[in-house]
Formats: structure tokens, sequence, C-alpha cells
């Protein structure tokens, strides 16, 4: 008998590396470029303006907050608008106030609706985009492909920053600006041709099990996923401790007289995507804690190894370990988040993941600003390879006692 599935390595349900993941990996890395484009250029727009360097920190903060505040707006709108109009909304926003952005010069009142509007609009597309990757990912292939999802993502980090600023360079401010709307309509357009199932409908369940869902959820839960907390409270821990370099480093590296720190950054990146499609397909095989705990150890020798660095090049060096832990760290907990939630709940997943990655993240810039203040750089390096030995401790901690837990509620047997 003809055997047709002999030439079959996977079946059909686990294919991953379908129509909408390339689409959708395409948003992803033009999302991102837009942050690394916007992130790059807001500082020297702003003293090409003729403004205090202060008013960086406002623009940011405009930026910031309406991300975080839209994680749980997004999510709740998801269910009655569907992930499709979200993601189309938010990349109309942000495209139209980037346009804008010239025309408001030097109005600073005019400047901050702009922000607050873009920081909106990019919170919605995060957030409908990424619950829409949990639902073309095949579950089990989940953690592999969020990882190509990461990858595009840190390349962004490798080319972005150089690129905005050559076309400031060589064009000045505008065309970054046009070159932003431009991202914004790609994402838009590929939007449109995604053939998930992402409307209104398809975000709900049958009426009845949709009531005793909603009861079920109150306060928070109606805007947060409870499966999702735990993991999402190691990377909030954990980006807190790896925000130190991302704000910082350059900073450092101008005290210590290195001049080398947009190197730091690109080397760091690269030392992420180097382990992200690895993690990626181990993170569906292994238990969370297996690959966080070691990340989140290797993490914190880099950032020791960066609190004792006298020279440019074991500086840059210490880039190394700390890109490999954050390419362990970030793809573990956001498969983590997504795993055995239902569709209906995916954007509450999403917007649990964004409140805490992007919180820790706020949370590092404002406590290792004190702690340099109080204990220098070297110092502050230290408090945060600290903080991420004892965010291991904890997950090992939870993770056996939720073993423990499983193993005591097994059903004794009866002899028979």
């Amino acid at each position: 008998m003809e055997n047709n599935n002999v030439n079959q390595s996977r079946p059909v349900g686990e294919k991953l590396w379908t129509h909408d993941f390339v689409l959708l990996l395409i948003m992803s890395f033009a999302n991102m470029f837009c942050m690394q484009l916007i992130t790059t250029s807001i500082a020297p727009w702003v003293s090409s303006l003729d403004l205090p360097s202060s008013y960086t920190g406002l623009f940011t903060l405009c930026f910031t907050l309406p991300c975080l505040i839209g994680c749980f707006v997004w999510a709740r709108l998801t269910r009655k608008t569907g992930r499709r109009v979200i993601i189309l909304t938010g990349s109309l926003l942000f495209g139209v106030c980037v346009l804008l952005m010239p025309l408001a010069a030097p109005g600073v009142a005019l400047i901050v609706i702009l922000r607050i509007i873009q920081g909106a609009g990019y919170s919605a597309v995060n957030n409908g985009m990424m619950a829409t990757q949990a639902d073309v990912i095949t579950p089990k292939r989940l953690g592999e492909g969020l990882g190509f999802f990461g990858m595009a993502q840190s390349l962004t980090l490798v080319i972005g920053p150089g690129t905005a600023l050559f076309i400031i360079q060589k064009g000045g401010f505008v065309p970054v600006f046009v070159m932003l709307a431009a991202l914004c309509a790609c994402v838009f357009v590929l939007c449109l041709f995604l053939r998930a199932k992402i409307g209104a409908k398809d975000m709900r369940q049958q009426p009845g099990e949709e009531m005793e869902e909603d009861r079920s959820q109150r306060g928070l839960w109606l805007f947060l996923e409870k499966k999702s907390i735990f993991p999402c409270l190691l990377l909030l821990l954990s980006m807190a401790a790896l925000g130190s370099t991302n704000f910082y480093a350059a900073t450092y590296a101008a005290d210590l007289q290195f001049g080398n720190a947009s190197l730091f950054f690109v080397v760091y990146a690269l030392a992420e995507v180097a382990v992200l499609t690895v993690v990626g397909r181990l993170s569906d095989r292994l238990p969370m804690g297996m690959l966080l705990i070691p990340g989140m150890v290797v993490s914190a020798l880099g950032l020791l190894w960066l609190s004792s660095v006298h020279s440019a090049a074991p500086f840059l060096l210490a880039s190394i370990p700390i890109g490999v832990g954050t390419g362990m760290i970030v793809p573990v907990a956001q498969a983590a988040a997504f795993r055995g939630v239902e569709k209906h709940r995916r954007g509450m997943a999403s917007a649990t993941y964004y409140i805490a990655f992007d919180g820790g993240m706020c949370l590092g810039s404002l406590i290792w600003g004190f702690a340099i203040e109080g204990a220098g750089f070297r110092g502050m390096y230290r408090y945060a390879a600290a903080l991420l030995v004892v965010t291991a401790i904890i997950c090992a901690a939870v993770t056996a006692l939720k073993k423990e837990n499983k193993g005591s509620a097994r059903p004794v047997s009866d002899g028979r």
C-alpha cells in the first residue's frame, strides 16, 4: 500500500513557516525598527529645536506611559473589535503622528500630545500583533516561533540606531519621520493580508461560556492573564536588572572615557540573536526554569564583569554574556506567558507581558539612577547582578514548590 505520509517530516498542523508567520515576522521587524529610529532620533531632534536636554526625558515619558496604560485598554477592546482593527488603528495613529512631528516644532505642548498618541498607537500594534503571533504558531513550536520574532526585533537594534544617525547626518530629521511613516504603512498593509481569524467574532467564546468566563474574572483580571503572572513577574525583575545596561552603559563608557559605547550595543544584540532560535527550540522541550535560571546567572556574571572593567576591550566583551543571558530570558518568559492561555485571553496575556517588559525597564531606569548617585556605576552594576541572582533563586524556589505540590496531589494507588 502506498503511504502518502512518507515524505512528511512533520504533521501539517505543526508547520511553522506559514503565510501569516512570514507576514508577522516582517511586521514585527518594521514595528521594532520604528522604535529604534524614534528612540535614537528624539534626543538630537530636541537639541536641534534648542530645547533643554530634560525635554528628551519628558517626551520619552509621554510615549512610555501611554504604552503601559494602553496595554490594559487594548487588551480589553480586543474582545469587542478584534485584533485586526487594533493593529490597523495603532499603525495609523503612530504613522500620522510621526508625519506631524516636524510641523509641531517647536511647540512643546503639541509635541507632548503627539508623543502620547504615538505611545498609545505603538502599544496597540504590539498588543494585537503579539497575540496574533501566538495564534498562528503551533503550540508545540511556540518557543521556536517566538524566538524568530525575537531575532527579527534584536536585529533592529544592530541596524536601527546607525541608520537613524546616518539619515540625520545626510538629510536631517524630516526623512527619518517619513521613513517612520512608511514603516507604519507597511505594518498597516501587511495586516490587511493576514489570513488568521482575528476579527471581533473570532475573539469570543460561545455565548454561555463567555458569560461564565467574564464572571470568573474580576478587577485587574479583566485586563491581565493569571496564567502569565509568574513568568512575567520574573521578566519584570530581570528587565529591571538588565535596564542598567540599556540606560546607563553609554554614560558609564563616557565616565570611563571609552569611545565604543555604540559598538557595545551592536555586540550585545548579535550575542542575543545568536542564541534566540536555539533557546526557542529548547523552551518547547524543557521546563521554563532550566533555561531562565542559567540565563539570569550568565547575565549576572556579565554585569559583574562590567562593574570591574578598566579598559575598552573588556567593556566591549562584557556585552556578550549579558546579550546571551537576555536571549535566554526574554523568549522563554514570553513563550511561558502564552502557554495554556485560551485564544480569547491572549490579548490579556500580551498586555501582561508588555507591562512586565516595559515596566521592568522603567523601574530599572529609576532605581539605578539613585544607585549611581549613592554607589557609582560599579556599585550599581553589582546591585543589578544581585537582583538577577535573587530573581533566579525565586524562580528555582517557586518551581520546586510547584513540583512538590503537583507530586503530593497525585492520587494514591489502591493496589489494583
